[in-house]
């Protein structure tokens, strides 16, 4: 067996192999995770990626396989369907156990075992492959999933992106118009160094003026999408400036109906929690507001679609600076209960 080893920068000092494998937990997967794959991916023509099989896990294996999928996608993610033994001193026939789980599930021979940790050799010894070891003095990215695990907040930025999307907590600004959900939004997202997602319908009744039921799909869809690229740069939290549900009430203010494909989009992508403003500051028209006096009726009609979609929601009222204060009272709240019941889960199983 060749045992080769590249530098931290992922330089590797000897050849290119045709099949490569990566094998761990990646829960979380964070961005020691993600330098491995890149470099894996690097020097190999194809790289397998096995995602171990652990019982009761707090993070599901759907998930971690989504992660290294969208981090990789040229990769061939597999996930080991039955547990293994974690260590040698398990069973005594641990290493057994893994040739054969492993040569069952791949669909071809590897040529070589990439990986952080010195586990690795013995996996290509039994393999019959060469080992690659990755920065096994964790040089290049400090981090280990375990020391996430204990408080995720705390070490949000070594998160890989992937997984940092799925832990994004989500707030939106949700009520009637003029209740001042625009520069709420923004105010929010500047206080907790985040992104503000703005209202997409607006930027569409602005460009076209009148707009049709036709409309509403392509409104609710758009405010969707920027969510989803806000949570690419989101620090920890994501606020919008309303979501898919506010175009569901919108399109039976609107219309007097509903449309299947707005619904679908509300239940697609719910945010964590909603900030449902009350219409208690005076009224300011603008060419994309509809229903001047009737604040109240809006009002009550979000908190029952919010309620009768069991959307968590906290009521915020008051003028300006009042107003302001309130919020991040209410978003404090949540974001601690969020949080620590990421931690809760991670720290209560493997």
């Amino acid at each position: 067996m060749v045992i080769q080893f590249s530098s931290c920068d992922g330089t590797l000092f000897m050849g290119v192999y045709k099949t490569g494998l990566v094998l761990g937990k990646f829960m979380p997967l964070h961005r020691g995770h993600e330098a491995l794959l890149f470099f894996a991916q690097g020097q190999v023509d194809r790289l397998y990626v096995v995602v171990d099989h652990i019982p009761d896990a707090w993070v599901p294996a759907e998930d971690r396989c989504r992660w290294i999928a969208e981090t990789v996608p040229d990769a061939v993610v597999l996930h080991l369907p039955e547990p293994n033994p974690q260590d040698p001193a398990h069973h005594p026939q641990f290493w057994d156990i893994w040739r054969e789980s492993l040569t069952a599930l791949l669909p071809e021979k590897i040529d070589t075992v990439i990986a952080s940790e010195y586990y690795g050799a013995r996996l290509a010894q039994e393999l019959a492959a060469t080992f690659v070891a990755f920065d096994i003095a964790r040089a290049a990215v400090p981090v280990s999933a375990t020391m996430i695990r204990r408080n995720i907040y705390t070490h949000w930025h070594l998160l890989a992106a992937a997984a940092r999307r799925d832990y994004t907590l989500k707030i939106c600004v949700f009520g009637p118009e003029s209740t001042g959900k625009s520069t709420l939004t923004q105010q929010l997202a500047a206080h907790y160094q985040t992104v503000g997602i703005p209202e997409f319908a607006r930027q569409v009744i602005e460009g076209q003026k009148n707009i049709t039921l036709e409309d509403m799909p392509l409104i609710a869809q758009g405010q969707q999408s920027l969510i989803k690229q806000g949570l690419d740069t989101a620090n920890r939290l994501l606020f919008t400036d309303t979501d898919a549900l506010s175009t569901t009430i919108w399109t039976r203010w609107l219309f007097s109906c509903s449309h299947d494909s707005v619904d679908a989009a509300a239940r697609a992508q719910p945010c964590d929690f909603y900030l449902l403003l009350a219409p208690d500051l005076p009224w300011i028209a603008d060419d994309v507001r509809y229903f001047e006096g009737r604040g109240q009726a809006f009002f009550d009609d979000c908190r029952a679609t919010l309620e009768n979609h069991g959307r968590p929601y906290a009521v915020i009222g008051g003028q300006g600076e009042t107003r302001l204060q309130a919020a991040i009272k209410a978003v404090d709240q949540i974001a601690s209960d969020f949080f620590a019941g990421i931690g809760r889960r991670s720290n209560s199983r493997t």
